[in-house]
């Protein structure tokens, strides 16, 4: 059997109590929202802001800067909730635990 690292990776897991599998995903503990709270703005905000992450040729917050996008763009999540490098495997912790 494989380690896996439930602490750290996607996985699903089954319910015993609903029958139904779950999505887990722990690395979004990671992500970069720490809890700042923002005041309501009473003036206009700028046309343009140079430190938005979404703005084209701005850099994102993975670090890689946006392209000089025109029209509509389509961005990679810079924190996605499932991961193309999830290794794959079976665990049954004597019933307790079943991940897939």
């Amino acid at each position: 059997m494989t380690s896996l690292d439930l602490k750290g990776t996607p996985h699903r897991r089954f319910n015993q109590l609903t029958g139904a599998w779950v999505l887990v995903w722990p690395h979004l503990t990671q992500r970069l929202w720490q809890g700042q709270l923002e005041h309501v703005q009473k003036e206009t905000p700028p046309s343009y802001d140079p430190s938005c992450y979404m703005r084209p040729g701005n850099q994102r917050a993975a670090g890689p800067h946006n392209p000089d996008y025109r029209t509509t763009f389509v961005f990679d999540n810079d924190c996605p909730a499932l991961l193309p490098d999830t290794p794959t495997a079976e665990m049954n912790l004597d019933g307790l635990l079943s991940r897939k």
